[in-house]
């Protein structure tokens, strides 16, 4: 893992759930090579190592009781029939259950709640958002899915 590491421990620990989200990205970010452009596609995802994505994960999950997390999204992504094929009701279940979705509207990422009064695998999100809003959200959130799937 790279030495971002050590950061994201800290943040995580401290229950700074915005910045352990935005730390998390920018992690996924210097994976990828992807500082500059600031937005990961499904095709970066893949790139990045499951060891890495499993770390990441296990910190999420350790320090919020296994609350939130990749896996946990997976999950519920998974209780929801959804795939890279999902519809767009498919799609809107999980940010239901996510707390993404409220009342037929997918909220911004600044109106998310960043703290464990939410919703079961409510974070982390950026990854997910940050590429033109929520874009092609549905694809990274299938692949980083099928990435722990397949490492069973």
């Amino acid at each position: 893992m790279p030495t971002a590491r050590i950061p994201l421990t800290r943040i995580i620990i401290s229950f700074a759930s915005s910045e352990a989200d935005t730390e998390t990205m920018a992690i996924m970010l210097k994976i990828t090579h992807r500082e500059k452009q600031g937005w990961l596609d499904v095709q970066d995802i893949k790139k990045i190592p499951i060891e890495d994505l499993q770390t990441i994960n296990q910190l999420w999950e350790k320090h919020s009781g296994g609350y939130f997390g990749f896996r946990v999204q997976m999950h519920i992504w998974l209780s929801v029939a959804g795939t890279s094929q999902a519809d767009y009701e498919t799609w809107c279940l999980f940010g239901d259950r996510v707390g993404w979705y409220q009342d037929n509207f997918w909220k911004e990422y600044h109106n998310l709640t960043f703290s464990s009064n939410t919703r079961l695998g409510h974070l982390p999100c950026r990854v997910f958002m940050t590429y033109q809003g929520f874009g092609d959200w549905i694809l990274r959130l299938s692949s980083v899915a099928e990435r722990f799937v397949n490492s069973k």
